[in-house]
This record gives structure tokens, C-alpha cells and sequence, in this order.
């Protein structure tokens, strides 16, 4: 069966996040040195240790979630039966977890965050709608 345009692009923004995640690890890894160097100069050198080992760990954590994300990112290209429940479930996640952010935006009369919030929980509406139709879940062998 060809691969649905909607999946396709879920898919190509599965792997662009993952690009992105990646530079920002490698900032994380390159930041956390430069500023521990340009801290610690002729001060206490555990300053650039904790720095970097921080800088270490974070960008870690991004690499780990880009590879995540970039796998994910093959399995929808792919029309893997698992990446389209991956999907959804993750989409369910960031729309419990996008409502709070969207409250407390409210609450704070944050117009900026106010709408990003709602353009993020659309758009993981559209994801958990588009997913869950039948022509959809056929392309993935669930149907």
C-alpha cells in the first residue's frame, strides 16, 4: 500500500525534530565546556567540571531522544504497525501534557504561550484523528 501524505509528513517532522535535537546536544556539549573554561579561569576548577559534565549529560539526553525520534521518524516512513501506536500514544501525552501548559499560560495571561500551546494541541489532535481512520490504519497493516 503507498504510505498516506499525512504520515509522510508526521514522518519528515519526526526526523527534522531529530536534527534539530542534534544540534542542540552538540551546543549542549561544546556550551557546557566553553563555559565552564571561560567560568573557572584561574578560579576553582571544579566549576568547568560540573559545567561540562552537565553540558555532558544534556546533550546525552538529546541525542537519546533524537535517536528516538529519528527511529520513530522511520518507522511511520515505513508504515511499521508499532511507530503508528508509538505515535498515538505519544500524541496522547503531549495533549494531557500540553492542556497544563496551556492552563497555566492562561492563568498568566501569557499570549505568546497561549498560542503556541494551542497550535501544539491541534496539531496532536490532527495526529491522534488522522491516525486512528480507517484508510490510515490500513496503510499500516492495522485495519
Amino acid at each position: 500500500m503507498t504510505r498516506p501524505v499525512g504520515v509522510a509528513i508526521v514522518a519528515i517532522l519526526n526526523f527534522i525534530g531529530a536534527f534539530f535535537l542534534t544540534l542542540g546536544a552538540i551546543a549542549l556539549f561544546l556550551g557546557g565546556n566553553i563555559l565552564g573554561a571561560m567560568l573557572s579561569s584561574g578560579k576553582d576548577p571544579r566549576i568547568a567540571t560540573m559545567l561540562a559534565g552537565m553540558g555532558a549529560a544534556f546533550g546525552m539526553f538529546c541525542l537519546i531522544i533524537a535517536a528516538g525520534l529519528a527511529f520513530l521518524g522511520y518507522g511511520n516512513w515505513t508504515l511499521r504497525p508499532w511507530a503508528r501506536i508509538v505515535t498515538i500514544v505519544l500524541a496522547v501525552i503531549a495533549l494531557v501534557g500540553g492542556s497544563l501548559t496551556l492552563f497555566t499560560a492562561a492563568i498568566h495571561v501569557n499570549v505568546g504561550q497561549l498560542v503556541g500551546g494551542l497550535v501544539k494541541l491541534s496539531y496532536h489532535a490532527v495526529v491522534i484523528w488522522y491516525y486512528v481512520q480507517p484508510e490510515v490504519k490500513r496503510a499500516f497493516g492495522a485495519g
